[in-house]
């Protein structure tokens, strides 16, 4: 397959962000903006975010290209088999696949789900590993928190255990011959990392569908529990109370900085927000905000001619940037009014996604059988954690 083009993407974003400019600066000076300018602006600025999300994920198209080829030179390694053997394997898995959600699977299919250890013992299917690395990847490319936090992939459901610190008060020093070393002010605590079973609910499909071999009935669930799950996990993610449930990185996040108004912020108040996290997080420190609280930043941004505060990622491949640090746009994150944390700031790789990775799929002939529909089933566990509270940080609105 080859790699996607995005240089005709960024060179439409770079039109794009040339007339929000011109329109910002005819009313730069005024009060309130000219309302058919301010239509104009947010119709450029929506255009503009879904142009940066293409981008973004032709770019993943194309790392994840290069990432399959170098994991399938491992696996043939690794079994000692040519690479073609290994293409083959894969593509008779997704075959197989296919075929148990049609219910048409051969003696000759079971025997090789045997051998594959693939099958649940409820009478469900584990997604083959070929096509379960696929799912989390989709998962990821979906956005929102699992685009930025840190993935970890166990193998069982077991209840983890990791370790939370902050060592950045701590530091090396001159140590003298024959000189025993001194204790650090060190506090290792842990955060137990569970196994929250998530699902789609039902994935209806009329048995005309599944009949017509020319539809793509693996691509269709795929898409199906991509969509549900990330949507359903992500707010866990991001504003989970972490009992009972994922802990979202908003509720582990401390304290940044407080707004001088409601529904609104200034470049200043997000300078403090950023250096209220200590430089070792700031290294590889990130924002995000939802698509609302983008859209204001631009304003203020191109208004102000302030080109630090809202940069576009429209040369080579930078991304789009808020005082040179990247961002993610995350639905889940709460609009600006009062008492709310509208925006982070830190190190989101500190920020854990455990992902249980037998992912599966139950499908059901008798459920909607009147019908004559087939329903599935997905099924996802997983927890999340922020292992420092040091690292991210929020913005609080203040009451107006």
């Amino acid at each position: 397959m080859s790699k996607y083009d995005v240089k005709k993407l960024k060179d439409e974003r770079g039109q794009i962000v040339d007339e929000m400019t011109s329109i910002a600066d005819r009313n730069r000076d005024k009060a309130e903006w000219n309302a058919d300018d301010l239509v104009k602006f947010d119709e450029l600025a929506a255009r503009d975010t879904n142009l940066e999300k293409n981008i973004r994920r032709f770019e993943t198209l194309n790392e994840k290209e290069s990432q399959d080829e170098e994991r399938n030179l491992e696996v043939a390694e690794r079994s000692q088999k040519d690479i073609e053997q290994v293409l083959g394997d894969q593509k008779r898995e997704v075959e197989v696949y296919d075929r148990y959600l049609r219910d048409a699977l051969t003696n000759e299919d079971k025997q090789f789900i045997r051998a594959q250890t693939v099958t649940t013992t409820g009478g469900g299917y584990f997604i083959p590993t070929s096509l379960a690395s696929e799912y989390i990847k989709s998962l990821q490319d979906f956005g929102g928190v699992r685009s930025v936090a840190r993935i970890i992939p166990t193998a069982t459901g077991n209840n983890l255990d990791f370790p939370t610190s902050d060592d950045t008060s701590n530091s090396a020093s001159l140590l003298s011959i024959n000189t025993g070393a001194s204790e650090s002010a060190f506090t290792l605590g842990t955060k137990q990392m569970n196994a929250y079973k998530y699902t789609t609910g039902k994935i209806i499909v009329p048995n005309e569908l599944i009949q017509d071999s020319s539809f793509n009935i693996e691509q269709y669930v795929r898409e199906l529990f991509v969509e549900r799950m990330a949507r359903g996990t992500n707010t866990a993610y991001t504003t989970g109370t972490g009992s009972a449930q994922p802990e979202g990185v908003v509720t582990g996040s401390s304290f940044g900085k407080l707004s001088a108004a409601s529904t609104t912020t200034t470049f200043l108040e997000l300078l403090d927000l950023k250096h209220s996290v200590d430089p070792a997080y700031r290294m590889n420190g990130s924002w995000m905000f939802n698509d609302n609280t983008l859209n204001k930043l631009k304003q203020v941004a191109l208004a102000s001619a302030n080109q630090s505060l809202w940069q576009p990622g429209v040369v080579g491949g930078a991304p789009s940037t808020i005082d040179g640090d990247p961002y993610t746009v995350n639905q889940d994150m709460a609009t600006m009014a009062d008492y709310t944390k509208s925006v982070l700031y830190g190190d989101f790789k500190k920020f854990y996604i455990r992902d249980v990775m037998d992912l599966s799929i139950r499908r059901s002939d008798e459920i909607n059988m009147t019908a004559d529909q087939v329903v599935f089933v997905g099924f996802l566990r997983t927890d999340s954690g922020l292992m420092d509270t040091s690292a991210v940080k929020h913005m609080l609105q203040i009451v107006t």
